[in-house]
């Protein structure tokens, strides 16, 4: 269980780093007009992704609890 929970958090990690790069990298390419539209998708994104983490550390542990 605690590899899965590492395994799940450093996936979280490392998909948070890629997203903050990626739209860095696109604010400064990006005319100024539509930059408030790639920071709107990165709050998203990470929204989902640590969502998505938390629901995975919640069901890992009713399996505990259950089985």
């Amino acid at each position: 269980m605690i590899r899965n929970l590492l395994h799940s958090l450093t996936n979280a990690g490392v998909a948070t780093i890629v997203i903050l790069v990626l739209s860095r990298a696109a604010n400064l390419v990006t005319p100024v007009r539509h930059q408030k539209w790639i920071t709107v998708v990165r709050m998203i994104l990470l929204l989902l992704i640590w969502t998505q983490l938390v629901l995975s550390v919640i069901h890992q542990i009713i399996n505990m609890i259950l089985f």
